[in-house]
């Protein structure tokens, strides 16, 4: 039997700020007024446009002071240029997208399970959960600070300047039109925050959960024998001692169950796989190969569902790290030209967290594909090879 779902292992990321910000996630209840609704959904699409104007402003004035301005200051605006408008085409697709991802939670939160059937040994996801819920808030947290540094460092200048100083339309010293100016480089910069929390860090743990739920389908097939009480059949197994591998899974590890009707498990050990084929009863009972099956068809059903659920991430994804890559790549050309002599922080740090955004972009492919084929591998550690015909 398998353990029920975990209810709630996305709750933060749920409810976060970037999501209800940005996608109207959540936000509005069916009881909500329409005109509350309206307004929320003229803001969400208002919020994916701010970016683009933005970056056409950085643009003409890379255009107007190609001959006047130094290659640093040019490079600087260029590339704040390259990154508002990667983060309105990011937006944008995360609009149309929407539906998606609330598809790709709706899953999580009702498909995932906290910990593997009840067997010899079991993985849960508490430390997995710990560290997919730490890289989101520390990932969330570096952008959010970063922004906001440089957006209130201006105020604090005599005279009162612009966080960014690019071309606009009208005079921008005028009070007013400061203000406004103001506003919607503040705004466009949340803009910029939420493409990066949204984007990598949501896919890093959302990748980190995934492999999670692989270490539990493996679990649940090593431990087929046990799951199913077909060991009571193999008297051998209930000698020496099982010393739980610490190494097998990723960011988990193996820890004792206890199995009713026969003690505590720590006295479980697999002998060889000779030794079991021997001792292998010819005749089993009908409850035997009916709990068998269902155990084995439970961790196949989950082992489908992980590799639906992956290629539901690869579809709402691919198009964001593809994006993200080219963004990188145009940002480290123009490191040779700015970030080796700029005195500005703060390009320094976005330069940084672009760097790491794209680590965390390509380090869930790898240990995913990695727990996926090792699958094979913990369903002949299950001794089911012995027992084929129950399932054969």
């Amino acid at each position: 039997m398998m353990p029920r779902p975990a209810n709630g292992i996305l709750a933060a990321q749920k409810y976060s700020f970037y999501l209800l910000f940005v996608l109207k996630f959540p936000t509005m209840s069916p009881q909500t007024p329409k005109m509350l609704n309206f307004l929320w959904e003229c803001v969400s699409w208002i919020s994916v446009f701010v970016p683009l104007h933005m970056s056409f402003c950085f643009f003409k004035t890379v255009y107007d002071g190609f001959v006047l301005e130094s290659m640093d200051t040019l490079s600087n605006i260029g590339i704040q240029g390259i990154w508002l408008f990667c983060s309105f085409i990011t937006m944008l697709n995360y609009r149309l997208k929407s539906k998606d991802l609330n598809d790709i939670i709706d899953t999580i939160e009702r498909e995932f399970l906290w910990r593997s059937a009840k067997g010899r040994t079991y993985v849960d996801m508490e430390r997995i959960h710990w560290h997919a819920k730490i890289v989101s808030i520390v990932w969330q947290f570096l952008p959010t600070s970063t922004v906001v540094g440089s957006l209130l460092r201006p105020l604090f200048l005599k005279p009162l300047e612009l966080p960014i100083s690019i071309w606009y339309p009208f005079d921008k010293n005028n009070p007013y039109q400061f203000a406004l100016a103001y506003f919607f480089q503040a705004w466009a910069q949340i803009i910029v925050v939420c493409s990066f929390a949204v984007g990598s860090s949501f896919f890093f743990s959302f990748g980190l959960l995934c492999s999670g739920q692989f270490n539990i389908t493996r679990c649940a097939l090593k431990n087929l024998i046990f799951t199913s009480g077909v060991y009571k059949r193999f008297p051998e197994l209930l000698q020496n001692t099982y010393q739980p591998d610490s190494a097998e899974y990723h960011l988990g590890s193996e820890q004792i169950d206890k199995l009713s009707g026969i003690g505590s498990s720590e006295n479980f050990v697999l002998e060889d796989f000779e030794s079991t084929r021997r001792s292998l009863p010819q005749n089993f009972s009908a409850e035997e190969i009916g709990n068998f099956r269902v155990a084995l068809k439970n961790a196949v059903r989950h082992h489908h569902l992980l590799i639906r659920l992956c290629g539901m991430m690869e579809n709402f994804w691919n198009f964001f790290v593809v994006l993200r890559v080219l963004e990188v790549t145009l940002q480290m050309c123009f490191m040779a030209f700015v970030y080796v002599r700029t005195s500005d922080i703060f390009v320094l740090l976005f330069g940084v967290l672009a760097a790491v955004d794209l680590f965390l972009l390509t380090y869930p492919a790898e240990y995913i594909s990695e727990q996926n084929n090792l699958i094979g591998t913990s369903l002949l550690m299950g001794h089911c090879l012995q027992l084929e015909r129950f399932y054969l």
